[in-house]
């Protein structure tokens, strides 16, 4: 199991304030969604992240507001 190296930048709060970044595992690992390709893999095959952007050499990224909305931790209204 292949742990992923966060971004230590990359909080929760940090995703929050730029809800149109794209993210990878290095981003979603800092904000503590994920620790690892196993899991990220399974939350990929279930669906639990919404569908990624595929980018040129097969790179996969996120939007950072879709995941935090599909995973219901968007900043509460009045809050952002």
């Amino acid at each position: 199991m292949a742990k992923i190296i966060p971004n230590g930048e990359a909080t929760l709060d940090a995703l929050r304030a730029r809800p149109g970044a794209l993210i990878g595992p290095a981003e979603l690992a800092g904000a503590g969604i994920v620790r690892n390709y196993t899991s990220l893999n399974a939350w990929i095959a279930r669906g639990a992240l919404p569908p990624p952007v595929k980018l040129p050499g097969g790179f996969l990224r996120w939007r950072a507001g879709d995941v935090l909305d599909k995973l219901g931790l968007a900043a509460p209204a009045g809050d952002a």
